[in-house]
């Protein structure tokens, strides 16, 4: 039967037309809304609004500054292409990057359909496949979230590279070997998250491509370990590079902050998160925080129960190959996610199961596809229809959310009401809307929360610093000082800058000097001690510091703006008329610097 299904198709195209259009049309159905969307103040405006390079289109500096910036603490060159081609295509239309978004997870979908097919010859099951993946809840966080763009990157050239070595192990043809290592090359400089496809690719051989026989030879076994080595090399390479991103921009410092027992107690209950969301896909929010504490039983279980699971489906690999295949996909891609790279202050991220939870849709597919013996095939389609309509309604009603950053955090308080994230992001919006008697009740109420994080203190300070409360926000800096090591460079910043507003220079530049010590958000930590030094008229140290701050980061409008304060201050005004040109290109819509500027120029043309 199966087989005269698969001559037809070979025979009929429009089939596998058909079929991309459906896996198409479910993701305009969920996402179609996201084209009325704008940004999200969650990362997005670091990524794509905060960023001047995106409106300058592909020039040979962006090139240049694309492949040598940690945006935003990832070395993701190829996701900063897709954003410049969207500015270039969309300009401020934000729906566009939401369109791209949705091309892209489509695009996804289909080349999930084609691997699955390809391995295993079943049109109808690869189809279930990549519409389960299509409509799945768990995915919304990576396409509706603009900053996610990388995510669907990574996993489109993960999923061409696996492609290409199928058909490479099908066909012997070299070209297709190469082409794999190079999607897998372009996959990586979009996430490093892909890192473990080259275990992926052992597994493919080893379940579809290599006889039982060839299986237990271990020549053969080494052989195919070794046409996997460039990949290996790859991922440690490129892993390496985004290791050094995350270490040089504090974004380690997370986990630093962060009860090693905590930590390690909630590995095993990471690998058991995933598949109960996918499930279970409901109250899915962008930032679930570590627990206070986890029970040591509950984490040996955890732990036990995932050594059971994987040790009888080795076992009984034979028997139940694609139930095998899909479990060990799920733990070799969800390592790195697992917690034991810890990156960031979150216990587990929907965005994560974007590739994860593919392999725990194959076990589903595939603990249907048995189910056959025991119901009749009309009572499997309607449950399967069943399934499908109730996950895009889910992922349908979870896209909503994602429209604005008030909608999305007050929607995670009412599921997590000791989210400090949420919390900060709900009053961070209030103070942007002049809320500020709100927004206060947001960070006392953080802050009693987490009485132990420093985060919560610096964004509280912040609050008060431009609230006209500049004593209580250096209060609640120094008590940020006495609980953990989260960024201590930015605490210490962020002092020095409460000192320049109150004209105390002396301790200005003591704080940025150690801010700058600690190796931390030193672009901002430079121009600070900058800003101070030419308070007290010290220009020589003034142009130092704000001239190191531009070299690290060039985007930072405010140091170029500084510089040519100064650099007008001491009647070098033609160099000064540079600056701030430079910082009109970042900030085309700053009028009092166009000014200011204008003014400059025609005085300069006055004299003789």
């Amino acid at each position: 039967m199966e087989n005269n299904i698969i001559t037809k198709i070979q025979r009929q195209p429009y089939i596998n037309i058909f079929s991309c259009l459906l896996i198409i049309l479910a993701a305009f159905i969920i996402y179609g809304q996201t084209l009325g969307f704008g940004l999200i103040d969650y990362d997005d405006p670091a990524y794509i609004s905060s960023n001047p390079h995106f409106l300058e289109g592909f020039t040979y500096s962006n090139f240049v500054w694309s492949v040598t910036y940690f945006l935003n603490s990832n070395w993701a060159p190829l996701t900063i292409w897709s954003y410049i081609a969207d500015a270039s295509i969309y300009g401020n239309w934000f729906g566009g990057y939401h369109l791209t978004n949705i091309i892209l997870h489509s695009v996804n979908g289909i080349l999930l359909f084609f691997i699955a097919f390809k391995l295993s010859n079943k049109h109808s099951l690869s189809l279930i496949l990549a519409i389960l993946f299509i409509v799945h809840p768990q995915h919304v966080e990576s396409v509706a979230w603009l900053s996610q763009r990388k995510d669907l990157l990574s996993t489109l050239f993960m999923f061409l590279s696996l492609l290409w070595y199928i058909f490479y192990k099908a066909k012997k043809a070299r070209h297709y070997y190469l082409l794999s290592i190079g999607a897998f090359i372009f996959g990586l400089m979009a996430k490093v998250i892909i890192a473990p496809l080259p275990i992926v690719l052992i597994l493919v051989d080893y379940v579809f491509f290599s006889s039982e026989k060839e299986n237990r030879n271990y020549k053969y076994l080494i052989e195919n370990v070794i046409e996997i080595m460039p990949y290996f090399i790859l991922a440690l390479i490129f892993g390496g590079i985004n290791y050094y991103a995350q270490f040089s921009t504090g974004a380690l410092g997370y986990s630093a902050a962060m009860p090693a027992d905590i930590i390690i107690s909630n590995i095993p209950l990471a690998y058991w998160f995933y598949p109960i969301k996918t499930l279970a896909p409901y109250n899915l929010i962008p930032f679930y925080p570590y627990p206070k504490e986890t029970p040591l039983l509950l984490a040996i279980l955890a732990f036990m129960s995932l050594v059971v699971v994987t040790v009888l489906l080795y076992i009984f690999r034979d028997k139940y190959k694609y139930l095998f295949f899909g479990w060990f996909c799920y733990l070799i891609v969800s390592t790195p996610m697992s917690g034991i790279f810890q990156t960031g202050g979150h216990a587990y991220a929907d965005r994560y199961s974007y590739l994860a939870n593919i392999g725990l849709l194959i076990i589903v597919i595939a603990l249907f596809s048995k189910s056959r013996k025991y119901f009749s095939d009309k009572t499997i389609k309607i449950f399967v229809i069943f399934g499908i309509l109730t996950l895009t309604y889910l992922a349908h009603a979870q896209a909503s959310l994602w429209r604005d950053t008030y909608t999305l955090f007050f929607h995670t308080l009412e599921v997590s009401e000791d989210n400090m994230v949420a919390q900060l992001g709900i009053a961070k919006v209030l103070d942007l809307n002049n809320r500020t008697s709100e927004s206060e009740k947001y960070y006392i109420q953080a802050m009693k929360s987490h009485p132990h994080t420093s985060r919560v203190y610096v964004s509280a300070a912040r609050h008060y610093q431009y609230n006209h409360k500049p004593e209580v926000g250096v209060q609640l800096l120094r008590s940020a000082l006495k609980l953990n090591i989260w960024r201590k460079g930015v605490i210490y910043r962020e002092l020095a800058q409460f000192y320049v507003f109150q004209e105390d220079y002396e301790n200005a530049i003591k704080y940025s000097t150690d801010a700058i010590e600690t190796g931390d958000n030193l672009a901002n930590a430079y121009y600070v001690r900058g800003n101070a030094f030419r308070m007290k008229n010290n220009y020589k140290e003034a142009f130092s510091d704000l001239q190191m701050s531009i070299s690290i980061n060039r985007q930072l409008t405010v140091a170029y703006i500084e510089m040519g304060d100064a650099l007008s201050d001491v009647g070098q005004e033609q160099e000064a008329i540079y600056f701030y040109l430079e910082a009109l290109k970042q900030n085309p819509n700053h009028e009092s610097l166009e000014k200011r500027v204008s003014h400059l120029i025609e005085k300069l043309g006055r004299e003789p």
